[in-house]
């Protein structure tokens, strides 16, 4: 996660640009996160310069900030299982393995017994 912004949201003007790092920093979260939400289409706007710079504008991280749209709550119990026992998965049966080919010495060895 960057390090907090060294500057003021509310100073910007509406058509400034920022940067991924700088929205992570803003945000509060990882500038990967950020990079995923682009992936998945989120709903806060960004466009491509040319030469594939990514970039926010001001306005548009204001608008989704005011949307007031929340995160999913993490799950309450994420703790691991007490024991290994109850981790583990119940065994699958399994085909049995086919026989082996005879292989060319064995296939010779064959013909020599059976000629």
């Amino acid at each position: 996660m960057p390090p907090p912004v060294s500057f003021s949201l509310s100073e910007l003007a509406d058509d400034a640009f920022l940067s991924q790092r700088e929205i992570a920093a803003i945000l509060r979260v990882a500038v990967s996160t950020v990079e995923c939400w682009r992936r998945r289409r989120h709903a806060l706007r960004w466009i491509s310069l040319p030469g594939g710079a990514v970039r926010y504008y001001v306005r548009d991280l204001r608008q989704f900030l005011a949307s007031g749209k929340k995160r999913k709550p993490k799950p309450k119990d994420s703790s691991p299982p007490a024991t290994y026992e109850a981790a583990r998965q119940p065994e699958v049966a399994r085909k049995p393995r086919p026989q082996r080919r005879a292989g060319r010495a064995d296939a010779a060895e064959l013909q020599q017994e059976t000629t």
